[in-house]
């Protein structure tokens, strides 16, 4: 055997074992990934659940529009429409208005 073909040969079994550590890795990571994703989805599921059983006052196992309106909406620190329905805009921190104004045309082209 050449020293040119032992040379060859050595960086084939070389790439070789370094592409099987590569994919046991990225399969370790994988099923890391794939753990850490049911973990979260559990516990987002129970939490779920909880804040569900919290508002089913009357534990039906349906929510009822009188049921999330006590529950999600809190009187004191909500605004009324006119016609008496809450404003969405009163959850939110600040409810000032924001006015922009129009920027102008910019003229592309030589200067004359």
């Amino acid at each position: 055997m050449t020293p040119d073909a032992r040379r060859d040969e050595a960086i084939s079994r070389g790439l070789a074992k370094r592409l099987e550590q590569l994919a046991a890795e990225r399969e370790r990571r994988e099923r890391a990934a794939e753990k850490a994703d049911a973990e979260f989805s559990n516990e987002f599921l129970n939490a779920a659940r909880r804040c569900f059983e919290m508002i089913d006052d009357d534990q039906s196992g349906t929510l009822e529009k009188a049921e999330m309106s006590a529950r999600c909406v809190r009187p004191s620190t909500c605004a009324r429409r006119g016609d008496g329905a809450r404003s969405a805009a009163a959850h939110t921190p600040s409810t000032r208005l924001v006015t922009h104004r129009p920027i102008p045309a910019q003229r592309h082209g030589r200067p004359r």
